[in-house]
Parts: C-alpha cells; sequence; structure tokens
C-alpha cells in the first residue's frame, strides 16, 4: 500500500474510543439504522474526522 495514499493516511491516523464506539451501539441499539448512527456520529465529530483523514 502507497503510505501516501488517503486510504493508509486514514489508517494511521484512525483512533476510536469505548465513549465513541458506545455511542453509536447505543443508538443503534435504540432502533437506529447502523449507517444513521454512524452519520450522527460523524456530524457530532468533525475534527476526529478530519483529523484522521489528514
Amino acid at each position: 500500500m502507497d503510505s501516501g495514499s488517503p486510504f493508509a493516511t486514514l489508517l494511521q491516523n484512525f483512533q476510536w474510543t469505548n465513549e465513541d464506539q458506545n455511542g453509536v451501539a447505543a443508538d443503534i441499539e435504540g432502533g437506529m439504522d447502523p449507517a444513521a448512527a454512524a452519520q450522527k456520529w460523524i456530524d457530532a465529530n468533525p475534527d476526529k474526522v478530519k483529523a484522521w483523514l489528514g
């Protein structure tokens, strides 16, 4: 894999806390569609997502 590729950057920068995971899981357990739960988290955490993408 090219170490300069966007995917490589994402993999190198990706960090997800238990709190982040638990929030998404709780939304899904509450009946939210998994894609909607993920989008909700992304919308609430744009700085984390930007850091992942470099």
